[in-house]
């Protein structure tokens, strides 16, 4: 089973947690309670951080692309769960339904059926008598879901959330959504999978629908999944490898912006294998035909090597007519496809006698052709290499995971020595103040910073009017960048796709000798690829949640321009320096910016979200999945600057509301800063007029304490 290894990042998350928990054991009995307790605050905050680190990106999440019956489900089953049959074999080639699986604590099935303008545009177009893709599957659908009686309007723009007890029975109660006879399964748009399945664990698998989907806002869905995917497998069988409509499902079903991993497999290679593979008999006058052979070492040649020449010859083609998109990076990788049998794995690991009768077929067609069937079984099988293929995309992974997680040592160890350099100056001051002070003196600078407090105060309003001042500047600048932005996605990448159509054409049948033949002819047919130009209504959505995404990162940049918490710390502790004698060793700057630091820290920058599903929904309402027409392109570029300025206005209302909460946020801040300043000042001063009673005992217990601290910071730094 493949695991991304987190060991190496979980050593360095241990590490960091030892030196705190030494650390709180060591100054147990010496250091104060408050600075104890602020240790254990930052192991734990350090422990939440990065746990969920981890849980956020110790996943894979992988996406698999492929016609219906490319064998997507029984690779991944392969692939992942060594043959077992785990994932639930395709859906019907008329309902295609998008389902992603992944792990859980709780059993739960998520079904979200089409909603009320989806089927509406579905029946509108399932009594347009055109045999085109987007008409035909409409027919389908409707045609099931009528022979099943069911009620639509009980269904269609709801959602149903159920349990199940064991995987069993998930795969009983899964037929009726995505089973080809299910009872629901016409009206299904996608299907989620939480299961405590422990084989889950450490894994999102994204199984697509099998076709160019007809039903675009299902379409639309598939690629929000896919963006997530750290690898996808493209399928093609090996029989009838890589044909116009792969490339086009392909190009329909990756969002365009896709950056990571694709891996192009040749599935059912022991198919197109079978094909080249023949005994000569007497019957075979003229010798073995050039394609065809006896050996099973040759087949494989023969067939890699055609294989590999067509995906090389497809890729060049994308290369030249789009030189300049996106995807040519991601899809380069095709250019070397993985040929592969999930069938001969899954033969590999049971003895003859458990064959299933399918299995058995393709044993049987084989044996006349063996030489040595264990290694020629393996060869075919070929699943190692996707394997490997696999295993560098963990690695990748678990070194990035490394990597990011020694991002947050310095970080915690800068914080870390801060605080250690705060308690020891603390200690330091207090010693200090007991050496040198009674009772009377201090009673007197307590009450003398007391008078300070109407000054100190308005120095830390002044400061925040700065950062309110700065945040209507950011908002200014952010609402011109917001503009300038929807202009760039105010166009549309046109897109290639690839009809085949068919050309007539006059052959004679005159025949030399017999004069009543002569002139006449016959008409025959032949087929031929044609190329067109469309836009992608899917690339359309792609580009409106683009928007979305970079607006919404503008519009968080602005609360982070506006509020630099290490600037603001310096700000109100320089305010603290000017009001309070920091000169007379009576007042700890520690202590006061060990106050700012707490409350600074406890801002939360607000995150921005913006809906675009009702956007999106009403745009592709209005249009299949291929633009062709020159009105119908001017009309989706009309419905894409509506949807960007329905956006843009949301953003600004997004925009105004959480800039008032964050002025809400500051002016409860600083009451609390205020608040919080003045009060511990005074418990500081409290405390120290206590020691008193024990001064000596309490001055050797802080040089003791400064001594720890001194070396415990010594050791941070090696």
């Amino acid at each position: 089973m493949f695991k991304i290894d987190t060991r190496q990042a979980q050593i360095q998350v241990d590490k960091f947690i030892e030196i705190v928990d030494e650390m709180i054991k060591n100054f147990d009995g010496i250091a104060d309670e408050t600075d104890l307790e602020q240790l254990c605050q930052i192991k734990n905050d350090y422990r939440k951080q990065i746990s969920k680190f981890f849980e956020e990106n110790q996943k894979i999440t992988i996406g698999v692309i492929g016609q219906v019956k490319a064998g997507k489900s029984s690779f991944l089953n392969t692939l992942l769960f060594d043959g077992e049959e785990i994932l639930p074999i395709s859906a019907t080639p008329k309902t295609a339904i998008l389902t992603k699986m992944e792990y859980s604590q709780e059993n739960l099935l998520e079904i979200e059926y089409y909603s009320e303008q989806e089927w509406k545009i579905i029946c509108d177009n399932a009594v347009i008598e055109i045999e085109e893709d987007i008409f035909i599957a409409a027919r389908e659908l409707v045609e099931m879901a009528s022979a099943k009686e069911i009620d639509v309007s009980e269904y269609v723009g709801k959602s149903k959330s159920m349990e199940f007890e064991t995987y069993e029975e998930l795969i009983q109660v899964l037929n009726d959504y995505v089973g080809e006879d299910g009872r629901v399964t016409a009206i299904v748009k996608s299907v989620l999978v939480k299961t405590n399945n422990e084989l889950f664990k450490g894994f999102t698998i994204v199984d697509t629908p099998g076709l160019n989907d007809t039903v675009i806002s299902r379409s639309v869905c598939t690629k929000e999944f896919l963006d997530e995917c750290d690898i996808v497998f493209f399928l093609s069988p090996a029989g009838n490898f890589l044909d116009s409509s792969d490339w086009s499902l392909l190009f329909s079903q990756l969002p365009h912006n896709f950056s990571n991993k694709v891996v192009l497999i040749g599935s059912k290679f022991d198919s197109a294998l079978r094909d080249v593979l023949k005994i000569q008999n007497e019957d075979d006058m003229f010798g073995m035909d050039e394609n065809k052979t006896a050996s099973i070492e040759t087949a494989i040649e023969m067939v890699t090597t055609k294989l590999t020449e067509r995906a090389v010859r497809q890729v060049e083609m994308v290369e030249k007519d789009f030189p300049t998109s996106t995807m040519l990076t991601v899809i380069a990788d095709c250019k070397k496809p993985i040929l592969i049998s999930s069938i001969i794995q899954n033969m590999l690991i049971k003895d003859i006698e458990e064959y299933t009768e399918n299995e058995r077929n393709v044993f049987d067609a084989l044996t006349p052709f063996f030489t040595n069937p264990a290694k020629e079984l393996m060869k075919i099988a070929n699943v190692d290499a996707v394997k490997d293929v696999f295993k560098d995309v963990l690695l990748v992974k678990a070194e990035a995971l490394v990597q990011n997680t020694a991002s947050f040592m310095p970080i915690a160890s800068e914080e870390l020595m801060e605080t250690l350099t705060n308690f020891k100056n603390k200690a330091v001051l207090k010693s200090n103040v007991l050496t040198a002070s009674d009772r009377e003196r201090l009673m007197s600078q307590k009450q003398e910073i007391s008078l300070q407090s109407t000054a100190l105060k308005a120095a830390i309003s002044t400061i925040f009017s700065e950062c309110f001042a700065r945040l209507e500047a950011e908002k200014i600048k952010a609402v011109r960048d917001i503009r300038n932005i929807s202009k760039k996605y105010n166009s549309i990448q046109k897109s290639v796709g690839v009809q085949v159509k068919t050309k007539t054409y006059k052959v004679s049948t005159s025949e030399f000798l017999k004069p009543l033949t002569w002139g006449s002819s016959r008409t025959e047919y032949s087929l031929y690829n044609e190329r067109y130009i469309y836009w992608s209504t899917s690339d359309v959505a792609d580009d409106i949640r683009s928007f979305v995404f970079d607006v919404s990162s503008r519009i968080e940049y602005i609360f982070i321009a506006s509020l630099d918490p290490k600037e603001m710390k310096k700000k109100l502790l320089g305010a603290i320096v000017s009001y309070a004698d920091m000169s007379n060793e009576k007042y700890d700057a520690a202590i006061f910016k060990m106050i700012i630091t707490q409350a600074v820290n406890s801002v939360n920058f607000p995150l921005i979200k913006i809906n675009t599903s009702d956007v999106i929904n009403e745009l592709v309402a209005r249009f299949g999945g291929e633009v062709t027409s020159n009105s119908n392109k001017a009309a989706l570029k009309h419905a894409l600057f509506d949807a960007i300025s329905v956006c843009y206005e949301s953003a600004q209302k997004n925009l105004e509301e959480e800039i008032l909460k964050f002025k809400n946020k500051l002016m409860l801040l600083e009451k609390e800063i205020q608040g919080k300043l003045l009060n511990n000042v005074t418990q500081e001063f409290d405390l120290l007029i206590d020691s008193l009673e024990s001064k000596d005992v309490e001055i050797d217990k802080h040089s003791e304490y400064i001594k720890m601290l001194i070396e415990e910071s010594r050791k941070l730094r090696v």
